[in-house]
């Protein structure tokens, strides 16, 4: 049983071809006109099925556009495929690309094409990723919705304090291979230290990093784990909730598609909401609205969904207090 005060959901999207009529109304009769939308995310094949893709669905439907079947989906699990990924899909003459999550998505298709457009949902810190020159006017051919901030750090912090007043040892998990990772781990340490907790980071750049890194953990009686934001845990998240709960080591997500396989904690920014809205900067977009003048938008809506079944399994009593302040709670 899922208990919740408002329905929220994780995802990510898919490529999707859409078809955009002539007007907002179009009358009966209208033509249509087919427009390809390149979109890459992260996950293992299939990740376009998810209720995020549909909100970016109903977004565009809202909009005035016919989304048709004709999708071309590419998930991306390995950053390394993303040279080839991006070529085959600019083979196919995209109007713009849509991009969730990934940083590195957004900078392989700015190489390989300078000047088509792009609207990125998720992804982090545009602004010292160079993307934009600043969020109220970006310039160049990159917009969208941004994710990421020391404040939502801080506050996955701060709730794990609260859901274990009695901890003092906070494992930081992290691939510090990402570029970003080094602020916000500055950021989880200076959360940590604020409330009396002590910090110790774990790294990792491989998959079979993470059973190595738990096990560390569990050695060094690490009492809690929060992960450091980055998409490249999306793909892995079955493997690092299972590897969680073995060790019996209350953990903090960063993703709304956590909770559903188990994940214990997890405080975002609500996907599905940032989904919708992205629908509107395609509108735009196409309708012939420079990304340049597009500002970006920040995250409206989060959500702390607590799964209360994961806590009994590890025998954890989360205090009332923080039950309380929980959007969501699957029993």
């Amino acid at each position: 049983m899922i208990r919740r005060r408002r329905f929220v959901l994780a995802g990510l999207i898919s490529s999707i071809d859409v078809v955009i009529a002539d007007t907002l109304a179009p009358t009966r009769g209208g033509a249509l006109k087919v427009v390809h939308i390149a979109t890459l995310v992260p996950g293992q094949p299939g990740c376009n099925t998810v209720p995020a893709g549909d909100a970016f669905r109903r977004g565009l439907t809202d909009l005035g556009y016919d989304p048709l079947a004709g999708v071309d989906s590419r998930c991306v699990i390995d950053y390394s495929d993303l040279p080839r990924l991006v070529a085959e899909m600019l083979g196919s003459k995209p109007a713009l690309f849509a991009v969730w999550a990934l940083p590195q998505t957004v900078r392989a298709v700015r190489q390989a094409a300078p000047t088509i457009p792009i609207v990125f949902v998720d992804v982090p810190d545009p602004v010292q990723l160079g993307f934009v020159e600043s969020l109220s006017h970006p310039g160049g051919y990159s917009t969208g919705i941004s994710n990421v901030s020391h404040d939502l750090i801080a506050k996955r912090v701060q709730l794990l304090r609260e859901a274990l007043p009695h901890s003092s040892r906070l494992a930081v998990l992290g691939n510090l291979a990402n570029p970003l990772q080094a602020d916000y781990l500055r950021a989880t340490r200076e959360a940590a230290l604020t409330l009396h907790l002590e910090p110790r980071t774990y790294a990792v750049q491989e998959t079979s990093d993470l059973p190595r890194a738990f096990a560390a953990m569990r050695q060094d009686d690490m009492e809690t784990v929060v992960l450091l934001p980055d998409a490249w845990f999306y793909p892995r998240r079955a493997e690092i909730i299972g590897l969680a709960q073995r060790h019996r080591i209350p953990a903090m997500y960063t993703n709304l598609g956590y909770p559903a396989l188990g994940g214990l904690f997890t405080y975002a920014a609500d996907l599905i909401d940032m989904s919708y809205r992205a629908a509107a900067y395609v509108d735009k977009i196409l309708r012939g609205a420079k990304p340049a003048d597009i500002p970006v938008q920040q995250p409206t809506a989060f959500d702390f969904v607590i799964n209360a079944r994961s806590a009994r399994e590890i025998g954890l009593i989360v205090p009332p207090s923080v039950m309380l302040q929980a959007s969501q709670v699957i029993e």
